[in-house]
């Protein structure tokens, strides 16, 4: 296993799996931008850029034009975050329980292998957008030994409700609402005196 890394889609070869990861990393992130992943897992990528890793200037140099600063700094947190994981998962030596759910990256966290029954919980990620760092993530694994799947997608699950509270949520609205308001006051009298003008 030296050499390989797993996440929720399954194992690949170190290199590859920073590449699926990072890539992964802007597509979770930021789902409308213009960039498409690849989802081919054994020449994965953003389309039309080759992503080693966060620390290769010209890919990450064409992929930050993309985004603003604050959302570049965020998609490299993830990215780093993703290859410590693969690093820690190819560290640590596997555990004598034959039955564990295993060890994994999801897309946004790195999770320990796991006993069924056990819920794994860490720490919010950073570059969550709207995050609370005081929450927790939970994964689950189930008695069988698998991971927790999402009952509509079937896919392997991740609770991150407890990341994004009503409160920080509301905070955004309300500023934004605030905003808007501010300039449409704004714009009145600058429509009214450039129609008096006219």
């Amino acid at each position: 296993m030296d050499g390989v890394c797993r996440d929720s889609f399954g194992l690949l070869n170190n290199s590859i799996f920073n590449v699926w990861t990072c890539s992964l990393c802007y597509m979770y992130l930021f789902p409308t931008e213009k960039l498409k992943f690849n989802f081919n897992r054994i020449s994965p990528g953003l389309i039309d850029v080759d992503v080693r890793n966060a620390s290769d200037l010209k890919s990450t140099e064409y992929i930050c034009d993309s985004l603003d600063e604050y959302d570049c700094t965020r998609w490299k947190d993830c990215c780093r975050s993703a290859e410590q994981c693969c690093q820690h998962q190819r560290d640590t030596p596997f555990p004598t329980k034959k039955k564990v759910c295993p060890r994994t990256w999801d897309g946004y966290s790195c999770f320990e292998d796991t006993y069924p029954g056990d819920t794994a919980k860490i720490s919010c990620p950073s570059y969550m957008k709207y995050g609370d760092l005081r929450g927790h993530v939970e994964k689950s694994c189930t008695e069988n030994g698998t991971w927790l799947s999402h009952p509509y997608t079937g896919k392997q699950w991740t609770n991150y409700t407890g990341c994004v509270t009503i409160k920080s949520i509301s905070g955004v609205v309300n500023a934004e609402v605030s905003a808007n308001a501010f300039s449409l006051l704004l714009l009145v009298p600058s429509v009214a005196i450039s129609l008096t003008f006219r």
